[in-house]
């Protein structure tokens, strides 16, 4: 219940000289009131210290003959934080840094990328995020860490493992702590990554990715979904699709997701679902916005439905018929225009769907379907 892990013994600097920069990760989003109230905050925390000696932690003395440094938390559960931790404080000799965690029973406390460098070094920047954006560009702010004045910042196509052997599609050396990325494509996932440039050297990269804003789609537009992979059966779909709940507001793909086929005699598609609970008795998925006006277009696919895949001839005729699945336009403002029904003759068999939107006389760019449990 209290775990800790004590670093090798340092040989060429003091402990107070240095900087320790890491990711925290606490498993859990809840826990006992009597931990929390002993924590001081619901979502865990790790403790980093010194001793003079490995053995100074037994399971008699257990941490009393620790100094601790320094105490950090997470924010909440199950999320990946940044942490910095200055070692000044420390007034010791020890040469031996330990974390150790208080957790609730059957939890963790995980730490990665830990980095330890002299606090005169370049340091780890933290706090680094997307500060606004359009379809082209993307305006990124950050903490600086230590004493640099300058920071190379870089945006790919594709995530990197070695940010320094790739071509970027942006890239600048900056003096302030923000930069602006320009001629990006619209609806599209990019990797971030900004270092600390100092005489002395250049800090770590730290990354992030975002997608940038959503934009028209060029015509013709086909989706077959076999480009997804995932080992689990579903896969979260990308950020230019649309997902809404019963009340229009944005949701991730909990009923609304791509189903992966793993058994190789067919391919992946588009799986949605309207249950009965309150939230999801209707659920939309949204294309991405095409030119307008949308009622010169027309719309092919394949569709089935799962209802009563396991019942009867009778249930499942039953269920196909109370089926509400709806193609029309999303607009703007969060309508939706109904335009067709789907229908599906047959469980679990695939059949054509054809249908133009020449009937639709509004604004709204974006092509929709549309499952209504009632």
């Amino acid at each position: 219940q209290f775990p800790y892990a004590i670093m090798p013994e340092l040989l060429n600097a003091d402990v107070k000289d240095l900087k320790l920069s890491f990711y925290g990760y606490y498993n859990s989003t809840t826990t006992t009131a009597n931990y929390a109230a002993k924590a001081g905050g619901p979502f865990g925390q790790l403790h980093i210290g010194v001793v003079n000696s490995p053995d100074d932690i037994n399971k008699t003395d257990k941490f009393t003959k620790v100094t601790k440094v320094a105490t950090v938390r997470c924010a909440q559960g199950q999320t990946v934080e940044q942490f910095v931790v200055d070692m000044s404080s420390y007034t010791g000799t020890g040469k031996y840094i330990v974390f150790y965690a208080d957790t609730a029973k059957y939890n963790y406390f995980g730490i990665d990328n830990l980095s330890i460098t002299l606090a005169s070094a370049p340091q780890r920047i933290t706090d680094f995020v997307v500060a606004s954006k359009t379809q082209t560009s993307a305006t990124f702010t950050w903490t600086e860490n230590g004493n640099a004045t300058k920071w190379d910042v870089r945006v790919f196509a594709e995530e990197q493992e070695d940010p320094d052997a790739g071509t970027p599609v942006w890239s600048e050396q900056v003096s302030s702590k923000t930069a602006t990325a320009t001629g990006l494509n619209h609806s599209t996932l990019y990797y971030a990554y900004v270092r600390a440039v100092q005489d002395n050297g250049n800090g770590d990269w730290s990354k992030l990715s975002f997608w940038s804003e959503t934009g028209e789609w060029a015509l013709p537009y086909a989706e077959n979904f076999d480009t997804y992979f995932a080992t689990s059966s579903y896969r979260s779909l990308p950020n230019y699709y649309l997902l809404t709940d019963v009340n229009g507001a944005s949701i991730d793909a909990g009923n609304v997701y791509v189903y992966i086929n793993n058994l190789g005699n067919e391919g992946n598609y588009l799986k949605m679902q309207a249950t009965n609970s309150a939230q999801y008795k209707v659920t939309t998925f949204a294309f991405p916005p095409f030119v307008k006006p949308v009622n010169n277009l027309e719309m092919s696919f394949i569709a089935r439905s799962d209802a009563g895949s396991t019942a009867n001839e009778s249930a499942q005729q039953t269920a196909i018929d109370q089926s509400h699945t709806e193609i029309g336009v999303l607009e703007e403002d969060g309508t939706f225009v109904p335009i067709y029904d789907i229908k599906v003759t047959n469980a679990l068999e695939w059949e054509e769907q054809y249908m133009n939107f020449q009937d639709y006389a509004g604004a709204g760019g974006r092509i929709a379907i549309r499952m209504d449990y009632n």
